[in-house]
């Protein structure tokens, strides 16, 4: 809706999956450009996007630049300040800049930095009920774009009507009712995820905090392993080479 198959879109590593699977399952996918994040807070490195947008005689700026948060999967939240920043510099561009908000909901008593939504021209935000109020079968999310970006509502139809087709009428009637309840709803869920992710970090403690990013949202933890983890190979299992199952289904080795 936002570009051709041959414009170049931003994703930044690490990326959530599905965004690249969207891109390669509409052709768009030789054409993506990632970007790299910083590697000690793994935030968007908008020095290098503000290179690439500037184009150049090799290559032309991107159309779009996609960034989560909170991010899937380091849990990282982008501050207001860096989202603003991105913003500018796509609108500058004449490009979008598509955020992705599903985990906007989770955050933690520890938690710093607070999600953002960001509104601007240039801009188009993703929603999902999908995570916070726990409906991943039912399909269901929305986008928020500008008013003065109308337009779009006809290309965007064409993807829901082709690829979903369309939510099913009971599926509506339960995301309205999520919305009725609100945010103060999932606060309360969210809750109950605090002492299971205190545990986690308590066991993670060991590998260093020079180790640990500072995940502050969504549901998502990102250690480095040491390097002695990256170069240990475990000694084969003490199993047969090879176990086949006769035709009465007992196990028969070779």
């Amino acid at each position: 809706s936002v570009a051709d198959s041959s414009d170049r879109i931003v994703l930044f590593v690490p990326y959530y999956f599905n965004h690249l699977m969207a891109l390669q399952m509409t052709e768009g996918g030789p054409q993506v450009t990632l970007g790299a994040c910083d590697a000690a807070t793994m935030l968007p490195d908008l020095d290098w996007l503000e290179r690439e947008l500037a184009g150049g005689a090799a290559s032309k700026p991107p159309k779009a630049v996609v960034i989560v948060t909170p991010n899937n999967p380091t849990g990282v939240i982008v501050p207001k300040e860096m989202l603003e920043r991105a913003a500018a510099l796509c609108e500058s561009a004449n490009a979008w800049l598509v955020v992705d908000n599903t985990y906007e909901n989770f955050t933690y008593a520890d938690t710093e930095v607070k999600p953002t939504f960001l509104a601007s021209r240039n801009v188009i935000n993703i929603f999902s009920f999908s995570k916070c109020y726990g409906m991943m079968g039912w399909r269901m999310g929305y986008l928020s774009y500008d008013a003065a970006n109308a337009e779009l509502a006809q290309s965007l139809l064409k993807v829901q009507d082709t690829i979903p087709i369309c939510p099913t009428q009971i599926s509506q009637h339960v995301a309205l009712g999520a919305l009725e309840a609100g945010a103060p709803w999932i606060a309360d869920r969210v809750k109950l995820l605090e002492t299971n992710r205190s545990r986690a970090v308590a066991a993670l403690a060991p590998l260093g905090q020079d180790n640990a990013i500072k995940s502050e949202g969504a549901i998502y933890l990102w250690y480095a392993l040491p390097p002695m983890l990256l170069t240990f190979r475990p000694s084969p299992p003490p199993f047969p080479h090879s176990l086949l199952l006769d035709r009465k289904g007992r196990s028969c080795s070779s």
